[in-house]
């Protein structure tokens, strides 16, 4: 089966599984629809924690950015849904939502209800209103509250849920998804200990440009085999972090892979002192971003700041690139000066420090417009700062440049 169907599937399983709970809407009411509604809600964000699953994923697509705008929508929406749940169980049952009374079996339901309910509530406000407030680790940390919520919510279905009581389709379909929910976490767990990822040993580092390390690596067993412009995750040690970072460079005949990364944040910065002979591991690959320069419909435009070139540099190598706009603060910034000498791109740089008289110099729209004229007739690639990509892509869209002749790759989605 095509990739493409796989994505077909994988909506189709996610639309088909809330129709499991519709023999409840069968006798309408203000309760029975709650119960809908707490169902619908519980199924959701099970997806959410098989859609937070990268060994799960790669059933369906390489594609991690369209997973994770699917588990966006889910997350974002589902939780407008789950809300209207409490507000009609409380209409339903005439309770007060300020009770915590713990007396019988019920009230230890509803309250676990009100807890999960509040987790959630919390991490909900965290994606959909601070996302862009919080550091990326802190984001990643409320997240994992997930996996409490899920059996606690497990938990309050079983002791309030009347339809749950008694065997049935949908006491067997939710038991299901308890089970299932065990399965990701263990996989979760395993990946986390880099037990299901795959081991590399750095053989060499280097310093191609300013602040950037370039770790060659070899397989440790099973090789990795990724695509041009494809993305892995690097993780240092077992139960540590793991980031996304583009894989630079591959040779097919011995395996080795390369990571240039840039020292920019917490994370990244400490990978710097990583040392030959250690053992990483990694998980991938990723990414179908340069998938269609392979295609080649139009002459391909490369638009990249600083480490972004990081995607190109097997394109370049590979002779495929028409045009490269690099952006940086200085020469030394510019990685693999070679590679993109060597190849048959047209190479323009622009310097936002220049360390001679020359002006400083940003890329934009209408820097490209002086090399190049009739910007709609290109394929455009941009990867680099957000704040520039975002620039970018603004501009040529207001030149008329169709959307679907321009990608972007962001990591921060």
């Amino acid at each position: 089966m095509s990739w493409g169907y796989r994505k077909i599937l994988l909506i189709v399983l996610i639309i088909s599984s809330l129709v499991a709970y519709l023999p409840l809407l069968s006798e309408p009411s203000r309760l029975n629809i709650g119960q809908f509604i707490g169902l619908v809600g519980l199924q959701l964000i099970w997806w959410q924690i098989i859609l937070g699953d990268r060994q799960i994923n790669r059933l369906f697509t390489d594609d991690l950015f369209w997973i994770n705008k699917i588990h966006k929508f889910v997350g974002k929406y589902g939780f407008l849904i789950i809300f209207f749940h409490p507000i009609l169980m409380v209409l339903s049952y005439e309770l007060n939502p300020l009770s915590f009374s713990t007396s019988t079996t019920l009230d230890k339901g509803i309250l676990i209800g009100k807890v999960a309910f509040s987790l959630l509530a919390i991490i909900w406000f965290a994606s959909a209103i601070l996302r862009d407030r919080l550091v990326w680790r802190w984001w990643k940390r409320l997240h994992l509250f997930g996996y409490v919520i899920l059996p606690l919510l497990l938990l309050h279905a079983f002791k309030v849920g009347s339809d749950l009581k008694d065997p049935g389709l949908i006491r067997l379909w939710v038991s299901f998804l308890a089970i299932t929910y065990g399965i990701a976490l263990t996989l979760r767990l395993l990946d986390w200990s880099g037990f299901t990822k795959s081991k590399y040993k750095i053989v060499k580092t280097s310093l191609p440009a300013k602040n950037v390390t370039r770790f060659q690596l070899i397989p440790i067993g099973e090789k990795i085999v990724p695509r041009r412009g494809q993305f892995a995750y690097f993780q240092a040690k077992r139960f540590g972090q793991a980031h996304p970072f583009t894989i630079s460079h591959f040779d097919k005949k011995s395996g080795e892979l390369s990571f240039s990364i840039k020292a920019v944040g917490p994370y990244s910065s400490s990978l710097a002192n990583l040392k030959v002979g250690e053992v990483v591991f990694i998980d991938g690959p990723f990414g179908i971003y340069t998938r269609e320069l392979e295609k080649k419909h139009k002459p391909s435009v490369i638009i990249a700041g600083g480490i972004g070139i990081t995607p190109f540099i097997r394109w370049l190598q590979a002779k495929k690139i028409d045009y490269l706009f690099y952006g940086a603060r200085t020469n030394e910034d510019i990685a693999y000066s070679k590679v993109i000498s060597s190849s048959k791109a047209k190479f323009y740089k622009a310097l936002s420090e220049p360390s001679s008289n020359e002006k400083p110099a940003f890329i934009t729209a209408r820097f490209i417009e002086k090399q190049i004229d009739n910007l709609v007739d290109y394929d455009f690639y941009v990867c680099g700062p957000p704040v520039m990509m975002n620039k970018i892509c603004e501009e040529l869209i207001a030149r008329k440049v169709p959307k679907k002749q321009i990608h972007t790759e962001r990591f921060s989605l």
